[in-house]
């Protein structure tokens, strides 16, 4: 058994060394082009409180909290938007229109900058990168947040 076991060892690769990437990380955002504009679907977070009566604390009313999301679409202009592929090649106008007419999740950016390539080895091949200045991008939001107005 160990003689087994100690022949798989010398079958598993060693892992590979793997440098910090440069730059911030894109975000994952669903857009949807539409007569020369985008629109960005972003998740508001805010923190909803109910009341309920918990069994667990001998059916005493409990005061509980949740997360709900509220989404909130923004619209930008695409006059000055750029759309590459995950190898950094630029894609033309009418196909992106095309893909992003129905909408699609597409990696935005937080720096204005094409992302790293190690970043952009995780996703799968047809995913868009799309550049547009000046997009209020949508990070998780802070610990103790309350309710978006």
């Amino acid at each position: 058994m160990i003689v087994t076991l100690s022949a798989f060892l010398f079958l598993v690769p060693a892992p590979m060394t793997v440098e910090a990437p440069k730059g911030a990380p894109p975000v994952l955002q669903f857009l949807k082009w539409k007569e020369g504009e985008f629109e960005i679907a972003q998740p508001h977070p805010y923190i909803e409180t109910y009341i309920e009566k918990d069994v667990k604390a001998n059916g005493k009313l409990v005061t509980k909290t949740r997360t709900v999301y509220k989404i909130k679409t923004v619209t930008k202009s695409s006059i000055d938007a750029e759309v590459y592929d995950l190898q950094g090649k630029k894609i033309e106008e009418a196909v992106w229109q095309n893909a992003l007419g129905k909408g699609a999740i597409v990696l935005l950016p937080a720096d204005g900058q094409l992302p790293d390539s190690s970043y952009l080895s995780t996703f799968k091949e047809g995913m868009l990168i799309d550049l547009i200045k000046n997009v209020p991008l949508m990070f998780p939001p802070p610990p103790n947040f309350g309710p978006v107005k």
